[in-house]
């Protein structure tokens, strides 16, 4: 987990896994007063140039609607995820 703060405050975070063939990007939150001033941006940038750095790819999951966002910053959609849930009320 990693934080970004601005005046002692948490303004940022993202969850990131480490692997030996790609760097997973997780739960990437910005402050709702903050969001669309590049912080996000900023901070997917630098985990990349990390990653680039060490030869091995980042790697996501995401909302539809967030997918826009990341093919601004490079990314490329690989494939799909399905989740499913339980749901108590059904039995």
């Amino acid at each position: 987990l990693f934080g970004v703060e601005l005046n002692d405050q948490l303004v940022a975070g993202v969850m990131l896994t480490g692997m030996e063939s790609a760097v997973g990007l997780y739960n990437l939150c910005v402050l709702p007063n903050l969001r669309r001033k590049g912080l996000g941006s900023q901070i997917v940038l630098k985990v990349s140039e990390i990653a680039f750095g060490m030869g091995i790819p980042v790697v996501l999951q995401c909302e539809p609607s967030l997918e826009g966002w990341y093919q601004r910053l490079g990314f490329r959609r690989i494939g799909t995820v399905e989740a499913f849930s339980f749901t108590p009320s059904l039995f």
